[in-house]
This record gives C-alpha cells, structure tokens and sequence, in this order.
C-alpha cells in the first residue's frame, strides 16, 4: 500500500532505505543508457570519417587485385610492343639498295691493268717451227710477221659490268666491218634504233565487225566470289557490245563470259592487298548463232575500270596474332606468379626452361600464322568490268549488207 500512495516527505526528514536503492536504479539506468548512446555515436562517426585510425592498420588491405590487374597490363602492352615490332622488321621493312648490293657478287676491280692470254695473234713462229723440224719441205720458209698486240682484247674495264662481260670486246675496225656486213653505216652521231618512230599503218579490220582492245564490258556475277580457294567464275553481260565504229551490235546483252581465279604466292593474294586478280578466257552467246569467243589477256576491273576487283576484306587478325599473345604472355603470367609468391627460393629459377619453352613455341606459332592471307568476299548480282586484251574480230562470222530503207 505504500507503494502504491507513498507519503510525501516533509523537508528536513531523510529518506527512507527503499527509496534510496530506486533512485540509485533509476540513475544507473540513465547513465548505462547515456554510455550506450554515446559509443552508438562515436562508432557512426568511425563508419563515415574517411580518415581512419591507426587501429585499423592492422586490417589486412586488398592490393592483390589492383596489382594483378597492372601486371597483366603490363605483360600485354610489352607483348603488343614486342609483336609490333617482329612484323615491322620481319613483313612492313623493305631492305634497301645497300642491301640488295651487298648480296650481288662485286668484281674484283684490282686487276683492271692485267693482260692474259699474250701473244695470242703471233702465229709466225708456230707455223715456222714444224717447216724448220720437216726436212721434206723444200718451199723456202715465208718471212716471219712481226707480232701484234690486240689491247682492246687483253684490256679489262675498270668498272667489270655485267653488261662488259656478257657483250665481248671488239676493235673499232671489227666493229665497223659488222656495221657494213649489216647494211648500216658507220655513223656515231645517229640515234639508236629503239629510239626511231614505228611506222603508221592500217588496222586490218573492219571498223563495223571488230572490238576493240582494252574496252570495259560491264559483267553481272553469278555465283559468291571468295578468294580463299583456286577455280572458276561466272558473269552475265549486262549491256550490247558494239564495233569500234558504233554501228553494229557484236555481242548482246545476256552473253557469259567465264574465267579463272588462282591462288598462291604469285597470282593470289597476299598481306596489304585489297584487290583480287581474276582473268577472263572466253565469251558464249546465248542466242544464235551461239558463238564461242576466246579472249586473250582480257582481266577483270572494277566499277571504274580499276585493275584487280575488290571487295569486303577479312585481314584474320585474330588468327595471326591471337595464338601468338596468348602463347606468348603465358611465361609472363608464371613469372609474375612465381615473384608475387611469399616464400621463395630466391637464387634459383625454377621456371627458366618453362619459360623459354613457351617463348620459342610463341615464335613459332607466330611464324605459321602470320602468312595467312586475307580473304577477299564480293556478292553475287555485283557489276564487274571485263577488260578487252586484244581486238576481237567478228569478220569471218558475220557479213553486212545495204539495209533497205
């Protein structure tokens, strides 16, 4: 009952022993619950201060990533170097002249002033030493001819040419001789003969039942174009063909012409080329009187009667190169794995041999994929230009006549 109604204590009168112990409760439930509060705060104050306190240097920090990460950067950027300059030196760099004349034999130019071969014309005193050795021989013997030296025979030019020693050494007599045997006269001021203007003369055919050379025929083909393998083509014809003179209809529209295309090293194609080299044998008429016509050096071209023909080029980088770098960086990666580690033996590698094993497979990979040569890619239905090599003659085909008007 007490507690329930307690009595007010007068001023002056002290506390009873109950009271006592609840107020005491009541204050270390207020002070544990200050307490509480404050380190719930200082802690939210730990959580977002970027500055952290020298507590937290003994958490374990995660570097590991990030040094990873600029090692494998590192590896391929040197690897892409390296790369880089392997094909410069060994596909892009072209040697020079000095290169080219260091690997042709130079003549020997010390013995510019040596004679061989002496007395070769002094033929008196071997045709005397058998007349005097013959006592048969009752002719008195002819005087003897005084020796001749041929200089311009025994004399080397100083700058041992090829052209010197393939074209032999004649006297200006024998030359002049040959000059004269020859029909031409001795004349050292007149051109060479190359240099002489050809002769104008009469083209041998019918201006209105001939093609002329090197005249664009536009071809629609028929089949897909891909320069990966070696075989034939197929176009269509898209417009008339007519004569030199524009009056006569030699092929029509809708004619095919068929073709070849090979690969290889020579007539293929090769790295830095964009354009396929295709060549063109012959032409049938589909209608009458179904002709058969063969062309000689004719070629393909572009739209704009450009050489080769063109297309969508796959270069296969990722086929000459991809192999390689991954091959290659494989040493790197054990390297850093093998350096990264925390106990080592640190005087001896015991990765060397792995690590050269895959550099050399690396060379090699590289070596037997960096040839591949691109592959070129044109649609079917795309226009072609078929380029005319020599004049196509229609005069034992057709005949013409006065049209009647």
């Amino acid at each position: 009952m007490n507690d329930e109604h307690p009595h007010p204590v007068p001023d002056g009168a002290e506390p009873s022993p109950s009271q006592q112990d609840d107020d005491i409760a009541a204050l270390e439930r207020e002070a544990r619950a200050r307490r509480e509060a404050t380190l719930l705060t200082a802690q939210d104050d730990e959580e977002n201060d970027p500055l952290q306190p020298a507590v937290n240097k003994l958490k374990k920090r995660r570097r590991g990533k990030a040094t990873a990460f600029l090692a494998i950067a590192a590896v391929a950027l040197i690897a892409l170097a390296w790369a880089g300059n392997w094909v410069y030196r060994n596909l892009l760099w072209q040697p020079g002249e000095e290169k080219r004349q260091d690997a042709t034999p130079q003549p020997n130019r010390s013995d510019y002033r040596q004679r061989t071969d002496l007395g070769t014309q002094d033929t008196g005193a071997e045709a005397s030493e058998p007349a005097e050795n013959n006592p048969r021989m009752t002719t008195a013997p002819e005087p003897e001819m005084p020796p001749q030296l041929d200089k311009a025979h025994f004399l080397v030019r100083r700058d041992g040419s090829a052209a010197a020693a393939q074209n032999p050494v004649r006297t200006r007599q024998q030359e002049m001789t040959q000059a004269a045997s020859a029909g031409q006269q001795p004349d050292t001021t007149s051109p060479p003969s190359e240099l002489s203007p050809a002769a104008v003369r009469r083209i041998p055919y019918n201006p209105d039942l001939y093609v002329p050379e090197n005249i664009a025929i536009p071809c629609s083909l028929d089949y897909r174009f891909v320069s990966d393998r070696a075989g034939k083509i197929r176009c269509t014809i898209a417009d008339d063909i007519w004569s030199a003179s524009g009056n006569t209809k030699l092929i029509e529209k809708g004619t095919t012409a068929s073709g070849v295309y090979q690969t290889g090293a020579e007539t293929g194609m090769t790295q830095g080329q964009g354009r396929a080299f295709l060549i063109i044998t012959k032409l049938r008429t589909r209608q009458p009187p179904y002709l058969d016509i063969p062309l000689i050096d004719t070629r393909a071209a572009g739209e704009l009667g450009e050489a080769g023909v063109d297309g969508w080029i796959d270069t296969h980088f990722r086929e000459r190169f991809g192999g390689a770098l991954l091959v290659g960086m494989i040493p790197d990666i054990g390297a850093w794995a093998s350096n990264s580690a925390g106990q080592k033996d640190r005087n001896t590698d015991y990765t060397e041999n792995s690590r050269q094993a895959m550099a050399d497979m690396a060379r090699s990979t590289l070596e037997n994929s960096i040839n591949i040569p691109p592959t070129l890619y044109k649609n079917q239905g795309e226009i072609i230009n078929l380029i005319t090599g020599r004049d196509i003659d229609f005069s034992g085909i057709y005949t013409l006549r006065m049209k009647n008007e």
